[in-house]
This record gives C-alpha cells, structure tokens and sequence, in this order.
C-alpha cells in the first residue's frame, strides 16, 4: 500500500493519455461513454472548467442513492465549493499533511485543531475532500458518498481493496483521517491497474456502482421481509430529511442491528413532542464514520398514525414505564422497542401496520420420535429465527483426528468450508425428551463437542419440552436461555431469543 505519509510536491499536473484499465469490462465501460465521465473528472480536478461537473454528480449520485434530498444537498455543497474555491501552498505534501493544511484554513488565529474542528468537518466532508482533489488529484478522490459507505465497502470487497478498520463513533479525529486512509488505498487499486486520478474518480462513482446494482440494496416496499423488531427514532419537524410522503425514502440514525423490514417509530420533538408516524427500514443497518451520528439505516413507507404527546405516554399506562419515555425521549434514535411495547402503540394507533409477531408452535402436535420434533416444532422455529433451508445443513459429518471419527450434529447453521475447514454460526442438537438435568449435560457434552470442533458462537438444545441455548463464550457451560414451546409464543421471549441466536 502507498505509506500514508509518502509526500508529492504541488504542481501543475500533466496528464499523458490515459492508461488503459487491462479488464474487459472497463474497456468496455470507457468505450460506451466512460471516457466522457473521465474527462468531465479531468477537466473539473485539473482546474479547466467545472461548468459539466455538478450536472454529472448529481446524475452519478442518483444511481447509487436514492433519497433526493441527500443528492440535492451534495450538489449545494460542490456549489460553495465553485464559488469559493481552497487552494493549497506550493510545496510538498503528503494525505495527512494535506488535510492538516485543509483544516487550519478553518479555524481562526487564535484557534487550535480540537474536537469541534473534526465534528464540523465531518459535515462538509464533500465540500473538503473535493479541495483536496482540485489540489491534489494524485493524492486525494473526492468523497460523495455521504449516508452511503455501504457502497464503499460493497466496492471494497467486491474489487478485493483492502479496507482499514472504521474508527469507533467516539474518535471524531480518526473519522476525519479515516479519508486520508481510504484515498491511501484507493491510490494502491489505482497504481495496481494503470488507472489515471480521473479514471479512478469514473471507476468509484459510475463503474462499480453500476457493476453492485445500483441502488439493489434498497428493498422496494412490496417486498419487505417481515419485520424481527422495532425501534424509536427522532425528528425535528423541520428536518430536510423528514417528510410525510408515504414514498419517501431517507437515510436515518437508528440502530445498526437493523434489518430491511424492522419498524421505526418516529418522534417529534419540540414543539410537536409528540409520536407522529411509523416507519420501516428498507436496508439494513451500518455504520458510517462520514455520517455525524455515525449509525445510518435507509427508512421509508412512512405511515401517519394518530398523535401522542409525551405528557400522554408518561400518563399511559405502557409507555409509561418505558425508560426512554422517563427521560423526556433523550438519545431517542435507536432505542430497542420490546414487541409488546410496539404492538401496543400499532394497536393503540388503529392503523394497519405489521405487528412484531414471530412463533407459533402448532396445536397439538402428534410427537412420537425425534424426527417429529426435528419436522414439527425445530424447523419452524429456525425459520422464525431467520434460516432458511439453505442456511443450514443437517447431519453434517465432522472427522476429528488421525481415526477419523466421525461427529453428526442434527444442524449446523450458516456452515463455511475455508482451507479445508469447517466453521459455524451456531449448532442444534435435538432429542425426543429431555426428562432430568442429566440428560441435559448429557445431550449438552454431546452438542459442546461438535460446537468446539466447529468453532460455533451458541448451542441450542430441542425437545418436546423446549429449548435451551448456551454460548461459547464461557465454554457452554451456563445456559443463557431456557424457553417452553409456549412460552415462545410471546413476542417478547422470543424477541430475546432471537438477539442472541437469529440470524444476523
């Protein structure tokens, strides 16, 4: 990888004709108009004219995002950045030293770099990246992929660029540097592949886009998954990204656990403070370091529902009890809502939305052997947890050691076969009766030996009478969650359940 320091003087940059990207289907992209959104990159970085640019990342950023407001707010942002262009001293620079630069121009004399320099730069990282790349093409892409690092890290993996470890919410300094290490890897791929600074801007921002699908990751609204939980989230009533159109589609803070499908239940705050509306997510949960708030989850098909008032909730005799609802809605974005505590504002509401509604273990079933709690009662329930058939396989054969004894567990879920080695996501041994302690660390002992040698997360043990999970951390020695058929029919066990055991 190019050395985050390595430093390049400032000059006025020459490009010879460009080098050819060797895959077939770049040449095929340049050929077919790529080699146009090169040169509107060229001419726009290298200072030769801007007048096609916005135009041409308004179009590029549509393919990619799908919330209007999001696109017309970056086109804003490169509009200031026209008007009132930085520029760099000649000199040498490296990516850390010229972002150092970039963010001094900042601040007042009197100023020092701090905390509140980062968390304002983290909202104009469009406006100083694209600074950095008029300056400094050869070093520095412009970013434009603000509430969208998922695209980044789809782009990553797909094109096997390594992708350095995402500083923690708190580390507003390493977010904003966190830019400098993606361009240092981006310079690799492009040094890699013969690819000019311009060629790698219309590989970033049409070409690889365009090859991930787009805006596939959105799932469209008739075809949602059902929801496995529900969550608070807050607006202010004037917030450009609120809106009550029921095909609206925007980027939010919520919970990065979040699933395509989960609810969101939207509150206003002052002087609304009140619950105004439900919405569900339409992609699933990520963190992003360039977003302020760090955690982003697409969201859409916003419901109106009936208002309640914050002095109504603490007055209720449900969500009264709730913590979030004690402290005034503070921090409100993300907060788990139990299934009982959603079902109740769905039904209080009188509006048709999705309940939170899981597991239903069938009446009276006819249970004679194993293979009937395998087919009537495990199946379903793993199902509900979110596996289907094909992410699982039963009575996989383990060798284990010189004699090559043999290990069959009933399942294992979300199997992965590297260098010749089995790994899981977690194992299910089942019994027909599980009727004393006994039989319980007996089956246990069984099901922690195929979990071992499967380097398994949890264990989940299934009879006629129930379940019981254990988990590797402490060897799956205590169990963690112990549940009846019927007991799991309330939202709220299996809702605990299935943080700790569904399928992420």
């Amino acid at each position: 990888m190019r050395p985050y320091n390595e430093v390049i003087e400032r000059k006025q940059i020459s490009i010879s004709e460009a080098a050819m990207f060797s895959k077939y289907l770049w040449d095929n992209y340049l050929n077919s108009g790529g080699k146009e959104t090169v040169r509107i990159f060229e001419d726009t970085l290298t200072g030769k004219s801007e007048n096609e640019y916005i135009p041409m990342i308004r179009r590029l950023h549509q393919a990619y995002c799908p919330a209007e407001s999001i696109t017309d707010g970056l086109c804003e942002d490169l509009e200031h950045v026209f008007l009132e262009p930085f520029y760099l001293k000649d000199g040498t620079y490296s990516i850390e030293s010229g972002i150092d630069e970039l963010l001094n121009a900042l601040l007042d004399e009197d100023e020092q770099l701090g905390e509140q320099t980062y968390k304002l730069a983290l909202l104009f990282i469009t406006s100083l990246s694209t600074d950095l790349a008029c300056n400094l093409p050869e070093l520095f892409v412009p970013y434009y992929f603000s509430y969208n690092f998922n695209i980044i890290e789809k782009i990553f993996d797909e094109f096997e660029i390594d992708l350095p470890e995402i500083p923690v919410k708190s580390d507003y300094r390493g977010r904003v540097y966190y830019y400098g290490e993606l361009c240092a890897a981006l310079m690799e791929f492009r040094e890699d592949n013969e690819l000019s600074p311009f060629e790698l801007c219309a590989f970033l921002y049409d070409f690889a886009p365009k090859c991930l699908g787009g805006i596939d990751y959105i799932i469209p609204f008739d075809q949602l998954p059902e929801p496995k939980a529900a969550y608070f989230i807050g607006s202010s009533p004037k917030d450009t990204l609120y809106s009550s159109k029921t095909d609206w589609i925007t980027p939010w803070q919520t919970n990065p656990e979040a699933r395509a499908g989960d609810m969101n239940v939207m509150y206003l705050t002052s002087p609304v403070s009140a619950i105004d509306s439900v919405w569900r997510c339409v992609s699933v949960g990520f963190n992003d370091p360039f977003f302020y708030y760090y955690r982003c989850a697409y969201i859409g098909c916003p419901k109106s529902i009936p208002r309640t008032s914050l002095k109504e909730m603490k007055k209720d005799p449900v969500l009264g009890d709730l913590p979030i609802v004690r402290k005034n809605m503070q921090g409100v974005n993300g907060v788990e809502l139990l299934p009982s505590a959603y079902n109740y504002i769905v039904k209080k509401a009188k509006q048709k939305l999705p309940l939170l509604d899981y597991y239903h273990s069938p009446e009276n079933p006819s249970i004679n052997r194993e293979k009937d709690v395998e087919d009537q009662l495990v199946n379903p329930f793993l199902e509900k947890l979110g596996y289907n058939e094909d992410d699982y396989q039963r009575q996989l054969s383990l060798k284990v050691g010189n004699h090559n004894l043999l290990l069959i567990p009933d399942y294992v879920l979300l199997p992965t076969i590297k260098r010749s080695r089995i790994t899981a996501a977690g194992v299910v041994e089942t019994k027909l009766t599980i009727g004393s302690q006994k039989k319980l660390e007996e089956t246990k002992s069984q099901a922690r030996s195929y979990a071992r040698q499967l380097c398994a997360s949890f264990i989940i043990i299934a009879s006629i009478e129930g379940i019981w999970l254990f988990e590797q951390s402490d060897d799956f020695e205590a169990c963690v969650f112990q549940s009846t058929w019927e007991e799991l029919k309330n939202a709220d066990q299996f809702y605990a359940l299935q943080k700790l055991a569904g399928r992420k």
